[in-house]
């Protein structure tokens, strides 16, 4: 099993569709790689410091990248934030290349009426939005408006799920599927 079967094995079955068949070609972008379906969009997000109401939200635009796991944020907005460094991470670019970046946080991110909290690998020149905070957030991106969409699904609250594969596949099993 691959890197890429292993994380939609354990994703929610919404963010495996994304994964599986929502994508479009732009630009790579060197970021926390996952596999080769990718899909990317831009949006306006919000980034704040929970630990210091003092610094205001930081209001930037991110390139969104399903096929990028983590937040991940450029030095100088670490720095406007003033995130603390929790430790360090190992992390593979899309261009194959391995490099040992600071985890920063904890952040939360907003984007329309949606919010969730993160931490962030700090490397690159711009922010770069990926798979789990996306689902955390109930977000998806759009393939045909190249966005960052609110999931229709649940428009107004955000819905995730709490039901692991072992519990689907033990439910199956008592109701003789």
């Amino acid at each position: 099993m691959g890197l890429i079967d292993l994380f939609i094995f354990r994703s929610s079955s919404r963010m495996r569709r994304i994964l599986q068949n929502t994508y479009f070609a732009l630009p790579m972008h060197e970021s926390c790689f996952v596999g080769s379906r990718r899909s990317f969009a831009s949006a306006r997000i919000g980034l704040s410091n929970p630990r210091d109401k003092n610094i205001k939200t930081l209001d930037v635009t991110s390139l969104v990248d399903t096929g990028a796991l983590h937040l991940c944020i450029p030095e100088h907005v670490a720095l406007q934030l003033r995130l603390d460094e929790l430790y360090k991470r190992e992390v593979t670019t899309a261009d194959g290349k391995k490099h040992l970046v600071p985890y920063m946080g904890p952040l939360i991110v907003t984007f329309e009426n949606r919010a969730c909290f993160s931490g962030a690998m700090v490397f690159g020149d711009q922010v770069l939005l990926g798979a789990i905070p996306m689902e955390d957030m109930d977000v998806l991106v759009s393939p045909s408006q190249q966005a960052l969409i609110v999931n229709p699904e649940s428009p107004n609250i955000a819905m995730s799920i709490a039901k692991s594969a072992y519990s689907e596949a033990r439910d199956a099993d008592s109701n003789g599927i």
